[in-house]
């Protein structure tokens, strides 16, 4: 969504919060394309009534920090850019700022900004908008998260967090979720949905439509409040440049979306699990029982604007997406048919395996042929399946080898570029290859090990020319299903070797693509 409509309740709430004396930090929460980040941007033009001295937004959710250092640099490089715009003498705390200096010092220089704002009575506003994929990367430590709490207890900032879940609930790193970063937040994230009544009046006046009362109604009826898709509806009206637009209007738009097609529409439906879209297809022959819909897919319904619960009800209140399950019906018939139980799903998976293999461009013939080898032995004999993992590990390191150590030894530059990075964290395994340069073909463990420094770990930038840290992680997990024979009697499920068959796949069109840059 890009235009900003209503949401007055959230925004009282908000400005409430943002008068108080003592920090309340704030989150927002809600699904993709619920108008978060128009929301956020709204807040941070108005700055909450002008509480503020000045505000801005980080925007996380393209290009991510993948580390600590990133992430804070974003962050000062942020709060600089708010400091540089401040209409009084505090901008000049932007010349104190330098977010290319090491963590340590930005912090510092950060925390002496802040500090001043505070002491002169002035604050500024930072929103950390879409924190989900840095919240998600478990490499990310906790040392983060208690950086920006530091920040945080300065009476000079305030923090807004964008997110689709609760912050806590995103945090892939255990350790890191004990920071009490966590709890410096409102008790209560403050969630956006679909639009509500108090929105509807503020829409109607403000879309530069003259809509008839009919058209107002069924305008909701087609979108159930859904913010992205009211604006597809809106602009879709507005090139009919008519002076009023009538319920007839607002139905030929409709059908006219559906029947042309929509990526907007096609990415909500897309979106919704697999069981909620069975519900969907339930409520499509009429409102049930409650009981009749996990809560869990029931709040997913309703906090997506696809339908609404009262009296022990729910009903279908986006004849949009109701449509829209009309056309996959028949999809999600024959999905459940061909994969809604373990045994369909066994016969089905060699075929889905086989056609995503044959999708493969430009990968090693002779990698391909191993992993269809596998797959053909699937759903009857995934032990035999599994035992073709060390072949395929096997053959992907040859290629590996071929492209980065083409004469059969350690490079060189590989040993020089450790001795630089004064490696500390893995100096047995560096002294070993140092000394052993020789790249054996019967130490296939030794080999995995190789790959690993090579293409990174903590404290060690990658040193390989092609090859990606993501293909050693296939590699490695290739390596140790074929290990597992040796070290466990239990035999394999067909789920296991469909796992493996897919890992490898992938596999196959990653070596193909860095192979052959």
């Amino acid at each position: 969504m890009t235009a900003f409509f209503g949401r007055h309740a959230l925004l009282r709430q908000v400005a409430d919060l943002h008068s108080k004396p003592v920090p309340d930090h704030i989150s927002i929460v809600g699904p993709r394309s619920m108008g978060k980040s128009a929301l956020l941007q709204h807040i941070v033009d108005g700055q909450s009534t002008r509480s503020f001295a000045g505000g801005g937004i980080l925007d996380l959710r393209h290009d991510p920090p993948q580390s600590t250092e990133a992430a804070i640099a974003r962050v000062a490089g942020a709060i600089k850019r708010i400091l540089s715009s401040l209409r009084s003498e505090h901008a000049e705390l932007a010349n104190y700022v330098e977010p290319s200096d090491s963590t340590e010092l930005v912090n510092d220089q950060l925390k002496i900004a802040i500090d001043q704002l505070a002491q002169d009575g002035a604050r500024i506003l930072l929103v950390l908008d879409g924190c989900d994929p840095v919240l998600q990367n478990s490499a990310i430590p906790r040392n983060l998260w208690d950086n920006l709490r530091s920040l945080a207890q300065s009476k000079g900032l305030r923090l807004m967090t964008g997110t689709r879940a609760p912050l806590h609930e995103l945090c892939y790193n255990p350790d890191a979720r004990t920071s009490d970063f966590f709890r410096i937040f409102w008790d209560q994230p403050l969630t956006v949905g679909p639009f509500d009544e108090d929105d509807w009046d503020d829409i109607f006046e403000r879309s530069g439509l003259l809509l008839e009362t009919p058209a107002q109604k069924e305008l909701r009826n087609w979108t159930g409040g859904h913010p992205d898709m009211v604006e597809l509806l809106l602009s879709r009206l507005r090139d009919l440049a008519k002076p009023s637009i009538a319920k007839a209007d607002v139905d030929q738009v409709a059908e006219e979306i559906l029947r042309r097609g929509s990526g907007k529409l096609e990415a909500i439906w897309n979106d919704c699990p697999e069981q909620v879209r069975d519900d969907i297809l339930l409520l499509c022959r009429g409102d049930v029982s409650a009981n009749e819909i996990p809560s869990d897919r029931a709040t997913y319904l309703v906090g997506h604007g696809l339908a609404t619960k009262a009296g022990g009800r729910v009903k279908l209140a986006n004849r949009l997406i109701e449509r829209k399950a009309g056309t996959h019906r028949a999809d999600v018939s024959s999905l459940r048919q061909s994969f809604g139980t373990r045994d369909a799903f066994d016969l089905s998976i060699r075929t889905v395996l086989e056609l995503r293999l044959g999708a493969v461009t430009g990968a090693d013939t002779e990698l391909v042929r191993l992993v269809q080898r596998c797959i053909r032995h699937l759903p009857d004999d995934p032990a035999a399946t599994l035992s073709g993992a060390r072949d395929v590990c096997d053959r992907a390191l040859d290629l590996i080898w071929e492209a980065e150590a083409p004469r059969g030894v350690v490079p060189k530059a590989w040993l020089d570029a450790w001795k630089e990075m004064a490696v500390t964290t893995a100096q047995k395994a560096v002294e070993r290859f140092t000394r052993e340069r020789e790249i054996r073909g019967d130490d296939r463990g030794g080999q995995v090990e190789l790959l690993r420094l090579a293409t990174g770990r903590q404290g060690m930038k990658a040193v390989t020319a092609r090859v990606s840290k993501a293909a050693h992680v296939l590699v490695e997990y290739t390596k140790s299903l074929g290990d597992l024979r040796n070290h466990s009697r239990a035999a394999p499920s067909v789920m296991m070797g469909a796992a493996f068959c897919m890992s490898a796949i992938e596999l196959c069109e990653v070596l193909g693509r860095e192979l052959h840059q």
